[in-house]
């Protein structure tokens, strides 16, 4: 494991016990990262925090917060009918808990309906034809 924090390369590919403590900016792991418990000035994270294709899964969602939900982000291109079905690059476990789409090329309204989202898929909409949005989404791994 390695810390990016802006420092010289003193830093850099450092091995790093299960009792050793680090800081930086950016903390980045060539290999899965698994840990019990991992503190953070953010939070505090439980079970896996990377998976065997570098999905992290230390997202949290819901009220209490439950955590180990993975993010995936994109861009895509709505059709002459101003409309798409979106794939993930990884389908989720089960459909989405959120999906956000903006449009990058106009700025104009886009949307993905909440009853269109599925594991694998959701359909977005703009407002003119062939727009380029960019979406991300929140689900379980």
């Amino acid at each position: 494991m390695g810390i990016v924090d802006g420092m010289g390369g003193e830093e850099v590919n450092q091995e790093v016990t299960s009792t050793a403590i680090i800081s930086g900016t950016n903390v980045y792991a060539t290999t899965a990262v698994y840990a019990p418990t991992i503190s953070a000035t953010t939070g505090t994270f439980t079970g896996v925090v990377s998976d065997s294709v570098g999905a992290l899964s230390a997202c949290g969602t819901g009220s209490p917060t439950t955590w180990g939900q993975v993010i995936q982000a994109g861009s895509a291109v709505t059709g002459g009918g101003s409309n798409a079905w979106v794939s993930f690059g990884t389908a989720f476990s089960a459909a989405p808990v959120s999906v956000n789409v903006d449009s990058i090329q106009t700025l104009e309204n886009s949307w993905a309906p909440a009853g269109s989202w599925t594991a694998g898929s959701f359909y977005a909409e703009t407002v003119s034809a062939s727009q380029k949005i960019s979406w991300i989404a929140v689900g379980p791994e």
